[in-house]
């Protein structure tokens, strides 16, 4: 019997192709093979190994599902200790216990399993009392979330928060009240953590409107049904949702999806962040919450299983800010255009075996592409105009037309000009994004000039070497090119460089910049690294100098890397 069942298992890992959590629904079983751990460890390692993942990563993702149905399954917990290797390498029972405990006591008081929880207390070497009040964030917001679920035993969600949480805990009710002010964002944030994508998830995880109506009823106190904002937008007098703590709710976001190792795992992560801009409302048009958001999304628009989820989010962001526009958003979005719009076509296109270019139809990802380009904010229009040239495919019509009607009527000097000057506070992402995108604009230009001889006479600045401006340009995009992400973009501003160098057919020279005051407040050092900064304390005043590190630290608040975001972060509260 008991190889029957690891047979099962089996089977539903390789027969599910990896795409859903079978593997859940047969693990609580373990009381009966634990003794088969073995081949049961085999089953994960040829699951996670599809994953790219350890099997602890992947399992650490489930770990909240798992125990809730290994509680609500009635499988002993001593059965739990005694397989605790498959779930957690090297760990002693009472590591083990504390381990699981924000996932287990939620699950044992749901239950009204007295026992159970007495016999966690002793294991965990902690008194009860002690461990509820150590816990307190993930009890209360998981039975926030059953309270406001209305599944058929929701009233159980609401006789914890009231009753048994008092009992266990041995505190009375202004105790925990307290206990609710002191760890209010603490709660926000996991309350968020247990969105999901799907329409009807596993315990502990609850669809998008019970979060943002959990959320909301922590945050707005326990009102009446028709005194809820009908959008679902929290009202928030107590101010949980300053833009700082905003930002640092989406930092904990961003740190859970880098940790998740799978799409599926991903698209509950990115649901909260649905969740998060729908309870927020005109407050996510908030410059710091607005960037930061964009960015996270961006980065999974190439994945084809979060394609759509991402568009959606993204256009939720778009409806802010074109309900509430701002220069200083547009600035933002602009300098993220170039990003977002290459993998949006890059999603769309196909190549065949035989290099010829076909169109792939997303309704999310098109719609999105026109919001950002043909319906754009006219404060959009300069980045639009920046934007490559779009591939010669039947779905890009209309905007490639809309595109090349703003480039004509923009000359390239401009393009660079602009550029240039917003260049030193890009992260490197979007740098490289935007100089692949200027290099490809203008040898697109070059090449019209050259085979139309009355344009090529009349437009003076195709000859780039008799414009001091751009040789300033060039020169201040070759600075760029000293930081180690730099790799990309050198070959592109080596060709920029060439073009202003040859300033007479007979000889070539390199034609230096003709004022170089423009870096005296911050320019690169070449002794040690190329990416330390000096600063001339005796040309610039302190605020001059604070104002460009200012700058320089505020770029990597959009970077891949969680933990470059959150160093960033650090920094900037530091200088504040």
């Amino acid at each position: 019997m008991e190889d029957s069942y690891v047979s099962v298992g089996f089977n539903a890992i390789c027969r599910s192709g990896f795409n859903s959590h079978s593997a859940i629904f047969f693990l609580p079983f373990m009381k009966i093979f634990y003794y088969r751990q073995l081949l049961v460890h085999g089953c994960l390692i040829l699951m996670s190994f599809n994953l790219t993942a350890s099997p602890f990563q992947y399992l650490d993702e489930l770990r909240g599902p798992i125990l809730f149905f290994w509680v609500s399954c009635g499988v002993s917990l001593v059965a739990l200790v005694e397989i605790r290797q498959l779930l957690l390498s090297d760990a002693e029972p009472s590591y083990f216990i504390q381990y699981c405990c924000p996932w287990l006591l939620p699950a044992l008081i749901l239950n009204s399993d007295n026992s159970n929880l007495n016999w966690v207390a002793q294991v965990a070497c902690h008194p009860l009392a002690v461990l509820i009040k150590n816990h307190f964030v993930p009890i209360f917001s998981l039975c926030m979330g059953w309270h406001c679920s209305k599944r058929c035993d929701w009233e159980r969600g609401g006789l914890v928060l009231q009753t048994s949480i008092l009992h266990l805990a041995e505190i009375a009710e202004n105790e925990r009240d307290e206990l609710i002010k002191k760890h209010m964002v603490s709660i926000v944030s996991y309350i968020l953590a247990l969105a999901s994508s799907v329409s009807d998830p596993p315990v502990p995880l609850f669809t998008k409107d019970v979060v943002a109506h959990a959320i909301q009823t922590v945050v707005d106190g326990f009102l009446e049904k028709e005194d809820y904002a009908a959008s679902g937008v929290v009202l928030d007098k107590i101010n949980i949702f300053r833009p700082d703590r905003v930002f640092m709710f989406i930092l904990e976001m961003h740190y859970q999806i880098a940790a998740a190792v799978h799409p599926r795992h991903r698209c509950h992560r990115l649901a909260g962040v649905e969740v998060l801009i729908n309870i927020l409302g005109p407050r996510a048009s908030v410059s710091s919450t607005f960037n930061y958001l964009c960015n996270l999304t961006g980065q999974f628009i190439g994945c084809q299983a979060l394609q759509d989820q991402c568009c959606c989010i993204i256009s939720a962001l778009l409806q802010t800010f074109k309900s509430k526009p701002s220069k200083v958003i547009a600035i933002l979005l602009g300098e993220q255009l170039q990003f977002l719009v290459s993998k949006l076509v890059a999603s769309c296109i196909a190549v065949d075996t035989a290099g010829k270019l076909s169109s792939i139809r997303s309704s999310e990802v098109l719609s999105l592409l026109h919001q950002l380009t043909v319906d754009s904010d006219p404060a959009l229009q300069d980045y639009v105009r920046e934007l490559e040239p779009f591939p010669q495919i039947g779905i890009f019509d209309g905007i490639r037309e809309f595109h090349q009607e703003l480039w004509h009527a923009c000359s390239p000097r401009d393009h660079l000009l602009k550029f240039a000057k917003r260049s030193c506070f890009l992260p490197p992402r979007l740098l490289s994004c935007s100089v692949q995108a200027l290099h490809k604009q203008l040898m697109s230009r070059e090449s019209f000039w050259k085979g139309n001889k009355a344009a090529r006479d009349t437009i003076e600045d195709a000859y780039w070497y008799h414009d001091a401006e751009i040789v300033d340009a060039v020169w201040t995009l070759v600075r760029m090119c000293g930081s180690d992400d730099a790799n990309s973009i050198r070959p592109l501003v080596s060709d920029f460089v060439s073009r202003i160098g040859i300033g007479d057919p007979c000889r070539v020279v390199l034609h230096l910049p003709r004022d170089s005051s423009h870096m005296k407040n911050c320019r690169l050092v070449t002794n040690d690294s190329p990416t330390e900064i000096n600063f001339k304390m005796d040309s610039v005043r302190s605020e001059e100098l604070l104002i460009t590190i200012l700058k320089l630290l505020k770029k990597y608040l959009i970077d891949d890397s969680v933990k470059t975001v959150d160093m960033a972060s650090q920094a900037l509260r530091v200088c504040l």
